[in-house]
């Protein structure tokens, strides 16, 4: 068995108003090849998804992630792919989301120069 990678435990809160139990480190595979695992233990802390980034990845698309974890939610793969993107991975988010994983759209209220928030103008 090789001691040499070792994965941590994180409770990420990536200002999505969620927070997710992950664990992540470097791992090894019996060919040689070395990666990272990320896994979410999405239930109750103690089962859940995995993905492998292989360090020959050059880019993690949202959509390969989506369809190789199984998660279906974008918020959540927009936070997840944060997380990995935090840890040096070069990640494509989702459409409206930014690298944190918070959802980026600009509201249809506008802020004024005082940082109080007015209703759009109605249309006359």
């Amino acid at each position: 068995m090789n001691d040499e990678h070792s994965v941590t435990f994180f409770q990420y809160e990536p200002g999505n108003g969620g927070a997710y139990n992950l664990m992540y480190g470097q791992v090894t595979q019996s060919n040689g090849r070395t990666g990272h695992l990320l896994v979410w233990l999405h239930r109750q802390g103690v089962g859940g998804c995995a993905f492998l980034v292989m360090d020959h990845f050059h880019e993690i698309d949202y959509g390969y992630f989506m369809e190789k974890t199984g998660v279906d939610n974008t918020a959540d793969v927009a936070a997840l792919l944060g997380f990995l993107a935090l840890a040096g991975h070069c990640v494509h988010m989702p459409p409206g989301f930014d690298v944190q994983g918070r959802w980026n759209v600009p509201s249809p209220w506008e802020t004024t120069t005082d940082n109080a928030v007015a209703p759009p103008s109605e249309a006359t």
